[in-house]
């Protein structure tokens, strides 16, 4: 699996005055952890030491990052179609990728509450010919990308992330040469750049946001939120919710804002014309089929599972055996 060289953007956004209108308009936000179904599939995503199916039972800690979607093949909220169909994100796209074609699919917003260093770098949900996260659940894409046993029907996809953010810290690492290579920083001056990249194989990671020792939102739930505190104020103070409740809150300034841009990226039409009609899509059962050899290859027992989405046996042996984590430096 080899990383597409990332291209950074100096000025993301002509006039980041109008983004931040938007944010400040499309509150309320919700969890980025609703993504996840349970602790198994967080712990895939975001690197936990050891996977195990009693992660299966255990509450998730919902961390204090929400998220708004914009754009999902066309706008959702006013405003998103210029972000969407960005001419310079476009144009990076194509130069990472060396693509013919550049497909616009997704817009969403992150905000992030101040709280440490997440613990080690991920990677974005992948997708592929037949299979993405429309249909199945985050941990079996994850998986189908770090095993790097389905290349072959993987759909290439470009993402930008920009920040809006003038707080402490806050910055943005990522190993841009595979997750056994340095890691870079992005940590001065991030408001209004960009870095455009592929994310799905380049290892990421939010830094600390906020000043040491500032307090961090905690006993979040699924259902917490983060909105304005007062509708009439919108860029002052900001709370998290939950049920009502006021949980935590904070200056607008503090709240760390990044705005992800994802778009299907296609060698040449052909390749295009391939995955819009569905004509090499792969089908759970050959996803399976392919697990079950390798792991097989590899010398490791794995039944196959009648219900492979949901069986911890299976999802428990996939992901110990796949995940892959970056190095700390």
């Amino acid at each position: 699996m080899l990383n597409a060289t990332p291209v950074k953007i100096d000025q993301a956004f002509a006039n980041p005055n109008q983004v931040r209108a938007m944010v400040l308009r499309h509150a309320p936000y919700w969890p980025v952890m609703r993504y996840f179904a349970n602790a198994t599939e967080e712990a895939a995503q975001n690197g936990a030491k050891k996977i195990s199916s009693s992660l299966f039972s255990k509450p998730m800690m919902v961390m204090p990052v929400f998220r708004g979607d914009w754009a999902y093949d066309e706008p959702k909220v006013d405003g998103a179609q210029e972000l969407l169909y960005d001419e310079q994100l476009i144009a990076a796209a194509k130069q990472v990728f060396n693509a013919e074609v550049v497909v616009p699919h997704i817009v969403f917003v992150n905000l992030t509450t101040p709280m440490p260093s997440q613990a080690v770098g991920h990677v974005d949900i992948p997708a592929f010919r037949g299979i993405d996260r429309t249909q199945y659940p985050t941990w079996l894409l994850q998986m189908m990308g770090q095993s790097g046993l389905f290349e072959d029907v993987r759909v290439r996809i470009a993402t930008s992330v920009a920040w809006l953010y003038h707080g402490e810290n806050g910055g943005f690492s990522w190993w841009p040469d595979g997750p056994d290579g340095p890691r870079l920083v992005h940590d001065q001056n991030i408001d209004n750049t960009a870095i455009v990249g592929d994310n799905d194989f380049m290892f990421h990671r939010v830094e600390q946001v906020g000043a040491d020792g500032e307090p961090t939102a905690r006993n979040l739930t699924l259902e917490s939120l983060l909105h304005p505190a007062d509708d009439s104020a919108p860029d002052q103070d900001w709370v998290i919710t939950d049920e009502g409740k006021e949980l935590y809150r904070v200056p607008f300034e503090k709240v760390r804002v990044s705005i992800s841009w994802k778009a299907r990226v296609f060698s040449n039409p052909e390749e295009q014309r391939i995955t819009d009609e569905h004509l090499d899509d792969i089908a759970l059962d050959e996803v399976v089929d392919r697990f079950l050899e390798d792991l097989t290859n590899r010398g490791i027992a794995c039944d196959r599972p009648p219900d492979p989405i949901n069986d911890t046996d299976f999802v428990t042996t996939v992901a110990s055996t796949y995940r892959l984590t970056p190095s700390t430096e």
